[in-house]
């Protein structure tokens, strides 16, 4: 999410709920706008078992599980900002060259 505050622009990649976003956030800023970057699991998955960090639970069965979590506590909020017409998409299947030229796109201007 970007928004707008007294001391300026303020991001964070990971408000996993709308009560999360109302106590970090609540009336202070000015949303201007939410961007989802949008993957298919089976990208997420094969993009994060690619990385090869060594973690342990980096397994398929692991990865799929940490993806439906996400979903059941995120959705909730891109929901509400797709309501509120305040949703920006990019693809997140796209190479990463592709994802930052979309992204880059949603923040001209500010």
């Amino acid at each position: 999410a970007v928004v707008s505050t007294q001391s300026g622009h303020y991001g964070r990649g990971n408000m996993e709920n709308i009560q999360a976003w109302r106590e970090v956030i609540g009336d202070q800023a000015d949303l201007r706008f939410m961007l989802f970057l949008d993957c298919e699991d089976d990208v997420c998955t094969e993009r994060i078992l690619a990385r090869n960090e060594g973690r342990s639970d980096d397994t398929p069965d692991v990865i799929r599980h940490r993806i439906k979590v996400y979903k059941e506590s995120t959705l909730e909020v891109v929901d509400v900002y797709r309501t509120s017409q305040k949703l920006r998409v990019v693809k997140a299947s796209q190479s990463v060259e592709d994802v930052f030229n979309d992204a880059k796109k949603h923040f001209e201007g500010f």
